[in-house]
């Protein structure tokens, strides 16, 4: 057959050669659907997914609060949204111009990865109409869901996707207040109010 007349990706996709030091894999288990959920362990009855965390992941490692390291907010969204999509398929029947829309999101308890790895659950309950009640939990030591910690609760849909809004951002920064901050300002201020982000967790450049 002939060959494509324009380059190959250039991305190595085989092990590290000798003397990287690039950092590991912070996903290093095999099968997993998702960074945030690695299994479906679903019965006839539940539709469910689980994760394990060992703590030493970046979102844990480097979101520190008051020196303990706390599973982020943001990590138990798209821990839903990544269940919901597995298993629907992208949206109802598979159809890909749905999106998910995500309602009442309440973080009851925070996960905090201390000497043992930590296991999370994913509970999927649609209803008639159509909506899903969605937990995260974890069990009892002895693997009992009976007293389990729900750790986030809410409810999720399905919706057919209209048109992303456009926003000037240039005319938003220009009608903006004359007050700006730096990267280092804003975390010296975490700091201070005992939120320790390490590198991945630092995505402020400038407000």
């Amino acid at each position: 057959i002939s060959l494509p007349g324009y380059p190959f990706l250039k991305e190595y996709m085989g092990p590290p050669a000798a003397g990287n030091k690039e950092e590991p894999s912070v996903f290093p288990g095999q099968g997993h659907l998702h960074p945030l959920v690695n299994q479906n362990i679903s019965t006839f009855s539940e539709q469910q997914f689980s994760s394990t965390f060992g703590g030493e992941e970046f979102f844990l490692r480097d979101h520190m609060v008051q020196g303990q390291r706390v599973l982020p907010g943001a990590a138990y969204l798209e821990m839903i949204h990544a269940a919901l999509e597995l298993a629907a398929g992208n949206g109802p029947q598979g159809d890909p111009s749905y999106g998910i829309r995500l309602r009442n999101v309440a973080w009851i308890r925070p996960v905090i990865a201390e000497d043992a790895s930590v296991q999370l659950n994913i509970r999927l309950l649609p209803d008639e109409s159509g909506e899903v009640s969605v937990e995260i939990y974890s069990d009892l030591a002895d693997g009992s869901s009976e007293m389990a910690t729900i750790h986030c609760q809410g409810t999720a849909g399905f919706v057919e996707e209209g048109k992303t809004p456009v926003v000037d951002l240039g005319s938003l920064q220009r009608s903006a207040g004359k007050g700006s901050f730096s990267s280092a300002d804003c975390y010296d201020a975490f700091e201070r109010m005992g939120i320790s982000y390490g590198p991945a967790h630092r995505a402020i450049a400038h407000l």
